[in-house]
């Protein structure tokens, strides 16, 4: 697939300019984003993780800028000299026709329900806007950013540890909390935005010293958020990484061998039914959903668009709004609930098929973003994750401009 140069010169170089500073703010402003929830998390205020304590314009300052960066994105996408390939036209239209139609098949959708379901769409979108407009400088610039900040919030998650309420625990034998957040109001979106942030730079950074020392402070940021997801996408990237040039051979093995891993591991630390309270549970919620749609024609095309989402509970919980949220708690469970069977199916095979193709043409780096993503969406809503969901774009869109998904790159095997 051949992307159009990226134009240097007058507006797009601008409309670039703001798209790298807008999401250079998203991510430097993460540990202002959620200052009210660490701060109930510190004092023992906390009583539920749907109530927001942090101030009401942080907040909107924070959903506005997603939507400003996809406007931003496709004023430059439209300007007449950055062209999108036809597969990010056909992925454009396709994933729109499926929100139309989920749109029409929901009873009485409010406005407050539609705008969360757009919200939740919306990072699907921007990785088709981006492929013109990412490069290499581009993604370099964020990912000296998303470094700083990981540093940052790994200190934080150090302090933490003798300081905080044990909302989520202790532990054993210490009085040390169990798990730490450091600046996100959740451990699993901390360890996600650990994971991604070392993936990210694995983009750009080419010495191996360099890999393993981002990719050690990304596994203990992560096993102080003691998220078993997160410990079992660590595992697998470096893994990877220690095997070198061997990775496709093994990758299997190293899957399957990470995910016993963590099933072993985590218990210690998390309790005896810490696996099937967390994937178990998610389990249950994914079934129930499956179950509630009846027959096969509503399941294929019967939708809640925007009930299926956080944001929705957010408003109902904390705003005077009807609205009626459905509980999700993942992003397979999301795209059922929000787009129907026919979206989830749509995004499994999409991500089966980029799976396969990236690993019999060996790229790497594809292959372990496309892995890990998997697994966060089994138990995270990753599009509604702030800001994970825009370096996920980035990352994708870079990995598509680069040719890790073309039949011809899988089919000469010539890396990347």
């Amino acid at each position: 697939m051949n992307s159009a140069v990226i134009d240097h010169s007058g507006k797009v170089l601008k409309i670039r300019l703001f798209i790298l500073w807008g999401l250079i703010v998203s991510i430097v402003m993460v540990p202002l984003f959620h200052v009210g929830e660490i701060m109930s998390l510190l004092d023992g205020s906390i009583r539920d993780q749907v109530t927001l304590h942090t101030w009401l314009p942080v907040i909107v300052v924070k959903n506005m800028l997603l939507p400003l960066i996809v406007a931003l994105a496709l004023a430059a996408v439209f300007y007449k000299k950055v062209c999108c390939s036809n597969v990010e036209y056909l992925g454009s239209f396709v994933l729109l026709g499926m929100a139309t139609i989920a749109v029409l098949a929901t009873d009485n959708i409010g406005t407050w329900q539609f705008l969360a379901g757009v919200r939740w769409l919306l990072p699907l979108f921007l990785v088709f806007l981006f492929v013109p407009l990412v490069d290499k400088a581009f993604v370099s610039r964020l990912v000296y950013v998303c470094l700083v900040i990981l540093g940052v919030n790994f200190a934080m998650q150090l302090w933490e540890l003798g300081h905080m309420h044990p909302w989520w625990g202790v532990l054993p034998d210490t009085k040390l909390a169990a798990r730490t957040p450091g600046f996100f109001s959740l451990p699993s979106t901390s360890a996600m935005f650990a994971c991604f942030s070392v993936l990210f730079s694995f983009l750009v950074v080419e010495e191996k010293r360099m890999k393993w020392v981002i990719g050690t402070c990304g596994m203990f940021s992560v096993f102080l958020t003691q998220s078993g997801t997160g410990f079992c996408a660590m595992l697998i990237v470096l893994a990877s990484l220690a095997m070198g040039t061997r990775w496709r051979a093994w990758f299997p093995v190293i899957v399957l061998v990470s995910y016993e891993l963590t099933k072993l591991i985590m218990p210690y630390f998390r309790g005896e039914g810490y696996y099937h309270v967390s994937l178990g549970g998610r389990e249950d919620i994914f079934l129930g959903s499956m179950g509630s749609m009846g027959s096969m024609g509503k399941w294929l095309f019967g939708a809640d668009f925007g009930a299926g989402t956080s944001a929705a509970w957010l408003l109902k919980d904390n705003f005077p709004i009807a609205i009626h949220p459905v509980m999700t708690d993942s992003l397979l469970t999301q795209f059922l609930v929000n787009l129907g069977g026919i979206g989830l199916l749509a995004y499994l095979l999409l991500m089966v098929g980029a799976t396969l193709i990236a690993y019999v043409s060996e790229k790497q780096m594809a292959v372990l973003w496309l892995t890990v993503t998997g697994i966060f969406s089994v138990t995270t809503p990753i599009t509604e994750a702030f800001p994970m969901n825009m370096i996920l774009a980035v990352a994708i869109a870079y990995l598509i401009r680069t040719r890790c998904f073309s039949f011809d790159a899988a089919l000469r095997r010539d890396g990347t």
